[in-house]
Order: structure tokens, then sequence, then C-alpha cells
């Protein structure tokens, strides 16, 4: 919060993002929810740690790019986007982790028919 006023970097499991991940590494700033990137570690022998980022999550609300605006602005032009990369990428190796992996859109959850098979645009692919 010394960068921005009342922010924060929260990890917790909102259920509703647990298609997506075990767990979401969150920008909050007070209790509105910035930026949120969802994420799962597995290990498997052989293999070692891995990380899979299944979902990073902005808000459409209507103030929402304004608040942006103001993030990036008080990280010094890193988008809170990337800041929330930039933290898990450097918690990675602290929780044993030697690779990290997106999913890629088209393998996304929600783009399966059983779930209707989603085809609205992606403003970003993974």
């Amino acid at each position: 919060s010394t960068y921005s006023p009342d922010c924060a970097v929260i990890i917790d499991q909102p259920r509703w993002l647990g298609r997506e991940g075990q767990l979401t590494l969150n920008l909050f700033q007070g209790r509105f929810r910035a930026f949120s990137v969802t994420f799962s570690v597995y290990g498997q022998e052989g293999r070692g740690v891995e990380m899979f980022i299944g979902g990073i999550q902005g808000r459409s609300t209507d103030d929402a790019l304004e608040r942006y605006r103001l993030l990036t602005k008080h990280f010094y032009g890193l988008r809170p986007r990337d800041l929330l990369l930039e933290i898990l990428t450097s918690l990675a190796p602290v929780l044993g982790v030697n690779r990290i992996n997106a999913v890629a859109d088209k393998y996304r959850y929600f783009r399966h028919p059983f779930f209707g098979g989603a085809t609205k645009p992606v403003h970003i692919d993974y």
C-alpha cells in the first residue's frame, strides 16, 4: 500500500474460479478485486514441480478502466495484470516450481461444448 493507497496482494480460493485453478493471486484495491491470476501447482516424479496458470481476469465494471489507469500510474507504468504475473513468477521458486505453463485459450474449460462452448472474443491468449 505504500505504492497505491489501500492496495493489497492476496492469495485466496474463490469458489467461482475453482475450475481454473486451486489458488488465485489477486490485486485488491480496498474491497475491489481489481485483477486475478488463477493457478495450480502440480508435482510429478521425474518432472518436478510445475505451475499451471488457468485464468487471468480483470473486471468489466464501469470504472475498471479508470482504476487500471490509476493503478498503472501508481506502479510506475506496470499494468495490474503484469504486476501479478511478476509477483507469481517471483513466488514460483519459493514454492519449488521449476516450470510455469499456461492454458491456451482454445483449451479453457468454458470453450468445451458441455459449458456452452463460449465463442466471445478473448482479449488475451496465454
